[in-house]
């Protein structure tokens, strides 16, 4: 369980934020890889980072610090050679950049992620079992919980069903859920009393009905009468599967 909470954690909104916020707002022209499979990969690749970090720390018998601060200097190490060994003949930028522009690449990516690793890794790590709303959020908001979301909108927009673009998207949606869920159960678990099973059932049932009352007036899809039941039916069944995992992290990740 120990390497699945450090999964989560490194695959969480906060982590990923600094890379796939400053991809959506770069120009398009100076890139030609994906955004679509970067923003899975980042958060798939900080998770098992800071499962690589969690086995340094029981393998050398290391602080949390220190295994850590290893794992973000390995990082930096393996993102930098496959992006100049590998990238840099497929790829722009990194195929256009100078001996100037990879120095800059390295002291820029290198410290996202030794602020990633460093700070907010190790408080999440810190803190997960310490304060509640905060091992909500981290669930709600890791790699786990969205990654349907990201799947069916990928799809969407590559039919041109959507009224926003998939950058925004990617970067706001995994805050919108970590930061939902928080609310969520905080309404019906403190406020109301619910326990953690009647609090997803009512996030699978009410909340799907909410998001289709909200997506239908605000004109957030560009379905037909007929697609609109489609999705929603969709939702209902991707929140339930989204409930048994929410369930099974919030209940075993201590």
């Amino acid at each position: 369980m120990d390497y699945l909470k450090s999964f989560v954690i490194g695959s969480s909104a906060l982590v990923t934020l600094n890379h796939v916020s400053l991809l959506s707002i770069a120009n398009k022209d100076i890139y030609d890889y994906s955004v679509k499979i970067y923003s899975l990969l980042a958060p798939v690749y900080y998770g098992l980072m800071a499962m690589l970090a969690l086995y340094l720390k029981k393998i050398y018998k290391l602080s949390l610090q220190k295994s850590l601060f290893i794992a973000s200097i390995i990082s930096i190490i393996f993102v930098v050679s496959i992006n100049y060994f590998i990238s840099r003949y497929r790829y722009k930028p990194y195929k256009n950049y100078t001996n100037k522009e990879w120095l800059k690449y390295i002291i820029d990516n290198g410290t996202r992620h030794l602020v990633n690793f460093n700070i907010i890794i190790y408080l999440f790590e810190k803190y997960f079992s310490v304060f509640y709303p905060l091992k909500v959020f981290i669930i709600g908001s890791s790699v786990l919980a969205y990654f349907l979301a990201f799947l069916k909108v990928q799809w969407l927009t590559s039919k041109g069903k959507t009224s926003y673009t998939y950058e925004l998207f990617a970067v706001a949606e995994p805050m919108i859920q970590g930061l939902g869920l928080v609310f969520w159960l905080f309404v019906y678990g403190n406020i109301f009393g619910f326990n953690l099973k009647s609090s997803l059932f009512l996030w699978v049932t009410l909340g799907s009905l909410i998001w289709l009352i909200t997506t239908y007036t605000l004109k957030v899809y560009l379905y037909n009468n007929k697609e609109w039941g489609i999705a929603y039916l969709g939702v209902l069944v991707t929140r339930t599967i989204k409930s048994f995992i929410l369930y099974y992290l919030l209940t075993n990740l201590h």
